[in-house]
Order: C-alpha cells, then structure tokens, then sequence
C-alpha cells in the first residue's frame, strides 16, 4: 500500500518533463554551473562554485551524484520524483507508527506535499521535510519498542544529514518529537518539571550541532574576498 501510494503521489511529475514550479529554474541554473561550468567557458568569467558547509545542500549534493549519470535535467527530475516519494513514505510511516495502519487521514493528507514550498520550488526545504518526517516515524517506533536512549540517540545521529539538507527539516524534526514527548506527559498526566528534563537535554544537544556546522559555515564564508560571482544555494 505504501509502494503504491507513493507512486500515485508522483503521477504529476511523471506528466512532464520538468514542473512549473517557481524557483525550480533559478535552481535549475546554479546546478548548470555547479556541475558544468568546467566546459562552459563562457561562464567562467562571471562565475565560480566553492562549496561550503551550509544547511541547504541537500539536492545540490545528490545532483553532484547523479549528474555523470543521467545529465542535469533528468538529474534534477529524478530528484524531484524522490523528494516527493519521501515525503508520501514519511506521513505514511507516522500514520502506521501512531495509529497501527494507514488511516484515511492520512491519504487524504497526500495532496499536502505539492503545498506552497513545493510549488514555489523550494527543493531543498522540501527535502529537508521529508526526511524529517521518516526520520520521525524511525524515532517513534524505536520509544515505542522501549528504546528511549535509542530514540535520543537516532535524534542526534539522522539530525545531522537532516540539517545539512536544509536547516528547517532540522528544526521541523525537533518539533515533531518534543510534541510528541508534550503529548505523552500530558496523557500521562506527568509533571512538567519530569517532561522539561526528559526534553531540555537532547533539545540542547541538537542546538549545540546545529551552532557548530552554523559557525564553520560561516567562518568558511568570512574568509572569501571579492572576485568573480560564486553561486550559493540560497
């Protein structure tokens, strides 16, 4: 059912080549320069790509990968197609994780993923999205087969690919599951004092990664000079 769900859901990206999507071809543009302009001599005057640790790169990163192998437009596609998979996979996975199976909610809640940020071509953004929302559904079933420090644990490690997609796939991430661990202290009408020290630490230990790659990316840009236009993924 998920498989088949998940291919339903990209039936408008398999109607055409490249979607209308708003930023899409600014995108489509920078990873042109990203992973071409080598042979295309007449930008290299105006332009230069250096890459730096920044939360944003997700489909850069997976566009470097793929390009020698299928080109950038299919490239670009390709990923498109897996964002959206992803995130059909993810609301899916909680579905199960919450209720036992698939609810009818959830299906309905599938037409979302082509909502505002996809549309307007936020390809990382959406990225980030969806691997939060698998990477939830992981850490939910891992508290619900008793694995507490497991769960703790799986937040630190999938937060760190997560915030380099995009920092707000992060941050969506520790959203998810501090409402979560809010709405088990208030069905088990536990203390919040008991909930704030069960949550505070792994919310300060996500925090603390996210300064760290923030600072060295913004080192590695304080050391640039003035030169040629370098292309950033903003």
């Amino acid at each position: 059912m998920v498989v088949l769900l998940s291919l339903v859901s990209v039936i408008p990206l398999l109607a055409v080549e490249l979607p209308p999507l708003i930023d899409l071809y600014g995108h489509l543009g920078r990873y042109a320069i990203q992973t071409e302009l080598a042979v295309r001599p007449q930008l290299q005057p105006f332009f230069t790509y250096e890459w730096i640790l920044i939360g944003n790169l997700g489909a850069d990163l997976v566009i470097e990968a793929l390009h020698p192998f299928l080109g950038l437009e299919a490239s670009v596609r390709a990923v498109l197609i897996g964002i959206q998979m992803l995130a059909c996979g993810g609301i899916l996975a909680i579905s199960c994780e919450v209720h036992g199976r698939i609810t009818p909610f959830a299906v309905a809640a599938l037409p979302l993923i082509y909502g505002l940020p996809f549309s307007y071509g936020f390809i990382n953004y959406a990225f980030g999205m969806a691997l939060a929302l698998l990477a939830f559904a992981f850490w939910l079933r891992l508290r619900r087969l008793g694995g507490a420090r497991l769960a703790a644990l799986w937040l630190l490690v999938a937060g760190s690919p997560i915030w380099v997609v995009h920092t707000y796939g992060w941050a969506f991430l520790g959203l998810l599951c501090g409402a979560a661990m809010i709405a088990e202290v208030v069905a088990s009408r536990a203390s919040l004092a008991w909930a704030l020290g069960r949550i505070l630490p792994v919310s300060r230990a996500r925090m603390s990664l996210g300064e760290v790659s923030a600072n060295q990316g913004d080192a590695e840009l304080s050391q640039r000079g003035s030169g040629a236009r370098r292309c950033q993924p903003w």
